[in-house]
């Protein structure tokens, strides 16, 4: 967190509550409902370390063995450069992080079930269009009239956790 600082507040000409606003992050009662939900364990595993880690879903997918040494999650590929980073494995996922790894190679991907597509070899498409049907089926969802998607996605675990850490001081 050294040499990190929080956003400054910009002016707003949207409603930020209505239908153009900008999109949020879980409650706490959100993600209680996502976590416990029933899924598989991919998708259960990628919520969890979203959720203690602020990572973003494709960077999760891009995780190797080799990008969890030491305690630390070693993000090498990411949306901006700045996303090259180490990331502390919140020690509630130590035991997925070691079973995840088992006796993976240290090339091999800690979820080795995605495929690559598009043009970017995004491994993570087919989870995140999974994720959207378990969300609407849990009742996580907050489309507003007019508006062309939810304010709740994926990244809504990338906000919470930004939220708690604020909180957190």
């Amino acid at each position: 967190w050294v040499g990190k600082s929080l956003a400054k507040p910009r002016a707003h000409r949207i409603a930020q509550d209505g239908p153009q606003g900008s999109e949020r992050p879980f409650t706490d009662d959100e993600v209680v409902s996502l976590l416990n939900s029933d899924v598989d364990d991919d998708l259960k595993d990628f919520m969890r370390i979203a959720a203690l880690s602020g990572m973003r879903l494709e960077e999760i997918g891009q995780l190797r063995v080799s990008d969890c040494e030491e305690g630390m999650f070693s993000v090498t590929r990411g949306k901006t450069p700045a996303s090259v980073r180490a990331i502390p494995i919140h020690s509630a996922l130590e035991s997925l992080v070691r079973r995840r790894i088992g006796r993976k190679g240290r090339s091999d991907y800690l979820f080795p079930n995605l495929r690559a597509t598009g043009w970017d070899d995004n491994r993570t498409m087919a989870l995140s269009k999974r994720f959207g049907y378990l969300r609407k089926r849990i009742g996580v969802d907050d489309k507003r009239e007019g508006a062309r998607r939810s304010k709740v996605n994926f990244h809504s675990f990338r906000r919470w956790f930004a939220t708690k850490a604020e909180e957190a001081g």
